[in-house]
């Protein structure tokens, strides 16, 4: 056996490295938000939970649809407001051709108009922009640690 390798079950070796890989599965996450700030604050503070790997980032619709459907994520954190466009668009689509996606709405459109309509269309979670902040990290977090 060489120095640094480890022997598994199987009598394969690999790397500490790799076992900590094994031990860590990822969750693929892409973030919908028009507001480029908005999409700063939460890639920093998703940054800080372990197997969270952002994998896509899309300000409008159209754009959002097509990723969703080229990267197959586990997870879409998806504003209700876009620019030019409508968020409740894609999450009826994430719903309709990704079942398996989870979807956060997470918005500061907050009414219960909207709250009732997300969960129409299916969304996992929905929080306001405005003092939910630790409910999607904790959401996200649980998400991360099921997967």
């Amino acid at each position: 056996m060489r120095a640094g390798l480890i022997w598994n079950d199987l009598g394969i070796e690999y790397s500490p490295h790799v076992e900590s890989l094994m031990k860590h599965s990822t969750i693929n996450v892409i973030l919908v938000e028009d507001s480029r700030r908005v999409r700063e604050s939460v890639k920093q503070m998703l940054s800080e939970i372990a197997g969270v790997v952002i994998s896509g980032e899309f300000s409008a619709a159209k754009e959002a649809i097509k990723g969703i459907d080229r990267l197959h994520p586990d997870l879409v954190i998806l504003d209700i407001g876009l620019r030019n466009s409508n968020g409740l668009d894609v999450l009826g689509h994430v719903r309709a051709t990704h079942p398996h996606t989870e979807t956060i709405v997470f918005s500061d459109r907050a009414g219960a108009d909207y709250r009732k309509r997300v969960s129409q269309l299916g969304a996992t979670h929905f929080f306001s922009k405005i003092g939910e902040t630790e409910k999607l990290f904790s959401a996200v977090s649980a998400l991360a640690a099921a997967h």
